[in-house]
């Protein structure tokens, strides 16, 4: 029982040590903590104030979505949504927008620059130094956390001290625009990047926290690195960090999640075979998460936002633009036989119950209440999550890791190397072949951030392929790549037009892979500023779903938040 109130109250205790900034800074504010008065000493203790920063960041995760997708070209608003989400979508933002918080970023800043001051890193147990990963963890936490708060505000206070008494004001800290922070945020996480992140397995938390994997809890440092690097233009350091994620983390592309329309005598026969949602519904292939338990905070409103049920219609859905995305992309057999519709859309990445291939799936009808639906473009993802009682807000995932390593690998030269993960898929045997990756793409031997021979990597399927075909069976029933020719890089192209022409199929990938997930807005900012008039760029694309907010993402100023 002793036990049992130690646990609960240190975990109360680490999530409210720290407090955010504008409360410190009222003058009546009695929260005010001393440095002298909690050190952080013993592995429990770094356990518990982890638990804290997770209660933390889950607050930011409905945030992180909507501001990441209504903002962009993906996902929509209905007339039931509340007025906070119709600014967001046309661009119109207010100060007081409930979804605009900078005080939710700097409570986890302050947070982590509290525990990274005050930790004991010198103490051993097992022959090793006990609260390094944990040490780590705290810097890649804040990393991304700066580096959100400066795409979303433009700037940011940059500060690595905690504001613990009432003269700390975050007036007098130096102000940082991203291009001025993020060579202080890769300076401060490089020394890192042979840290893994902490594994949760001994008593009293269990495998798990709370039923979360601890793995998935945390941002791997190589993650926030290839990041920073890839908006800073650093294409090849770029993609060794993702690579070492990839290698770290063990993540291929599998043929197990591959959706796939039936087929006979070389024909389509009309049926379908599901797979690929079970890849983010159980977040097999989860990097890193926000969960959405109430154990972790204030919880996640985006199932009911998303989803119908009798109390409550969803205030966003898929757009028309999302939707088009998916019926418009074709799926292959072969190169012969192709039809419209990648499978990840519907009854994947959305539901429609009138134009629906769910009937003839049993784990996707038996949760589907066909009587609280109409005829909308549903989001599917968070239900299908809750559904399985795996609620969470994916941070990055096996696919979208690759997909930005093909981005980094593409403009770093490489553009049949990258176009190889989302077409045939990288293995030994397909980037050995000089059809798919020519002689001038390689580098022999393989350095790391290159080398896919290892037998892990022979499941590894193109991204594209997993919703479009491009599959065929053997006498055996093995599933054999084909080429699409349709999909490759056109014949003819120079290098600085094969680089452009596999960049726009990145960025459609990501569409049609990760739509819905948070990350589309800064995807399109990433790729609108590596053009000649990236106003024009982001203006465009926001405009096929909204023409008044497109029209005002023309001006580069109106990317960014009111404080």
């Amino acid at each position: 029982m002793k036990q049992s109130i130690k646990i609960v109250l240190a975990i109360f205790f680490a999530s409210l040590v720290l407090f955010g900034c504008e409360d410190m800074l009222e003058v009546d504010s009695p929260r005010v903590a001393y440095v002298e008065d909690h050190q952080l000493d013993s592995p429990l203790d770094s356990v518990y104030s982890m638990v804290g920063l997770f209660a933390l960041l889950n607050d930011l995760g409905d945030q992180y979505v909507l501001l990441g997708e209504l903002r962009a070209d993906l996902m929509t608003t209905t007339d039931d949504a509340i007025v906070d989400l119709l600014e967001i979508e046309n661009n119109t933002i207010s100060k007081d927008n409930r979804y605009v918080n900078t005080k939710l970023y700097y409570d986890i800043i302050n947070n982590c620059n509290y525990f990274i001051q005050n930790v004991d890193t010198s103490i051993f147990v097992g022959g090793e130094k006990a609260m390094y990963k944990e040490f780590a963890a705290a810097k890649a936490i804040r990393a991304w956390t700066y580096m959100q708060l400066a795409l979303n505000y433009r700037s940011v206070y940059y500060y690595e001290q905690p504001i613990l008494k009432l003269d700390d004001t975050l007036q007098a800290i130096q102000k940082m625009e991203l291009q001025e922070l993020m060579p202080v945020l890769i300076e401060d996480l490089l020394p890192w990047t042979e840290i893994a992140e902490p594994h949760y397995s001994v008593e009293p938390f269990g495998a798990a926290i709370g039923g979360y994997n601890s793995d998935h809890l945390f941002i791997p440092i190589s993650l926030v690195l290839g990041d920073l690097y890839l908006w800073s233009k650093n294409y090849e350091q770029a993609a060794i960090q993702y690579k070492k994620v990839i290698d770290r983390r063990k993540l291929d592309i599998g043929k197990y999640y591959n959706s796939i329309r039936g087929i006979t005598n070389n024909e389509f026969n009309g049926k379908v075979e599901l797979n690929w949602h079970t890849s983010y519904q159980y977040t097999f292939e989860a990097v890193s998460y926000l969960s959405t338990s109430f154990l972790y905070g204030d919880g996640s409103n985006m199932i009911n936002m998303t989803w119908p049920n009798d109390f409550s219609s969803p205030m966003v859905v898929a757009s028309d633009v999302a939707v088009g995305n998916w019926r418009n992309t074709y799926y292959y057999n072969d190169s012969l036989t192709f039809v419209k519709g990648d499978l990840r859309g519907n009854s994947a990445s959305y539901i429609n119950i009138y134009e629906s291939d769910f009937e003839s799936q049993p784990d996707i009808n038996n949760m589907i209440d066909k009587s609280v639906m109409a005829d909308e473009n549903y989001i599917a993802k968070y239900h299908f999550r809750s559904a399985a009682s795996f609620e969470r807000i994916i941070l990055a995932k096996a696919s979208y890791v690759y997909l930005k390593y093909a981005e980094a690998m593409n403009l770093a030269g490489r553009p049949h190397f990258a176009m190889a993960v989302l077409n045939h898929g990288l293995r030994s045997a397909n980037v050995s072949d000089t059809t798919i990756v020519p002689r001038n793409e390689r580098i022999i031997p393989w350095p790391d951030y290159m080398n896919f021979t290892s037998t892990y990597f022979n499941n590894n399927v193109g991204i594209h392929r997993r919703g479009s075909g491009g599959y065929t069976l053997d006498g055996n029933g093995t599933i054999m790549l084909s080429k699409i020719p349709q999909f490759g890089i056109p014949a003819g192209l120079d290098s600085v037009a094969a680089i452009s022409y596999v960049n726009d199929k990145i960025l459609e990938e990501m569409a049609l892979e990760t739509a819905f997930e948070g990350n589309r807005f800064h995807d399109l900012m990433r790729f609108a500023l590596r053009t000649d008039n990236p106003g024009a760029f982001m203006s465009e694309k926001v405009s096929k779903k909204n023409a008044t907010a497109g029209a005002r993402l023309s001006n580069v100023d109106n990317w960014y938040l009111p404080e």
